[in-house]
């Protein structure tokens, strides 16, 4: 079945500021929100703000926020005047990246472009469109372009099974839906071997190279719970 999640790192910014910029947005779009106890079980409604570590002040994005976190990302990036890695898993279908700074989607890369493709004629394109620019990546971290050009690697057709079967039932949205699963706590922790790049919890890895920490095993500052309607009110991510 895989794993999927959600997951964004904003850089020089404190968790409370973020917390405020997060509850602030979604006041915007009607959205209520509510500050909970520190700790208790997991929700798959929740928000969860993470220490700071390295500059870096990570969030884990709620069940189903993979159709929102661009979007809420590029305008905390802008309401805060900073650079944000978004990361999404999908599954067995591999993950994606968003780049941004102050508002601009500044580079955006999926290492399995079949699952944004409608049909097989597609793929290559969309490959392309997804492709990531590991230059402007690397400039943007201050690590070497090689490095981030490692990581930056995609599947093809050719790795996946029933590949005609599944695409086929992808709507004419032209984007795939990534619809994750309920969150586990074992969800949240990527295995030891993350080498392989067409493993979805690679990124990782990639993480690790710009100076990011997966922020599961770090102290939560604040969760924020969701009611109930939220996701028929917030922007979806851009095509």
């Amino acid at each position: 079945m895989g794993h999927y999640l959600t997951v964004s790192a904003f850089r020089d910014v404190a968790a409370c500021d973020l917390v405020d910029g997060i509850t602030a947005y979604l006041r915007e779009h009607g959205v209520t929100t509510s500050v909970s106890d520190v700790g208790r079980p997991l929700s798959p409604a929740t928000i969860d703000v993470f220490e700071p570590l390295d500059g870096w002040t990570g969030v884990l994005w709620p069940e189903y926020f993979n159709l929102y976190d661009v979007a809420i990302c590029r305008a905390l990036s802008e309401r805060l005047d900073t650079v944000v890695s978004a990361v999404g898993l999908a599954g067995n279908d591999g993950w994606s990246h968003h780049l941004l700074r102050a508002g601009t989607v500044l580079d955006r890369f999926a290492s399995y472009p079949l699952a944004l493709a409608r049909h097989l004629g597609e793929v290559e394109s969309v490959a392309r469109a997804w492709a990531g620019d590991p230059a402007t990546v690397a400039a943007v971290f201050g690590v070497p372009v090689a490095d981030v050009a490692t990581h930056f690697r995609q599947a093809g057709p050719e790795e996946a099974d029933d590949v005609d079967a599944e695409v086929e039932e992808i709507p004419a949205r032209g984007i795939r839906i990534w619809w994750p699963g309920r969150r586990q706590h074992a969800d949240r922790h990527p295995p030891e071997d993350r080498e392989d790049p067409a493993d979805p919890w690679s990124f990782t890895r990639f993480w690790e190279l710009v100076g990011i920490t997966y922020p599961v095993r770090l102290p939560v500052v604040a969760n924020l719970d969701l009611v109930d309607g939220w996701d028929r009110l917030l922007p979806r991510n851009p095509a």
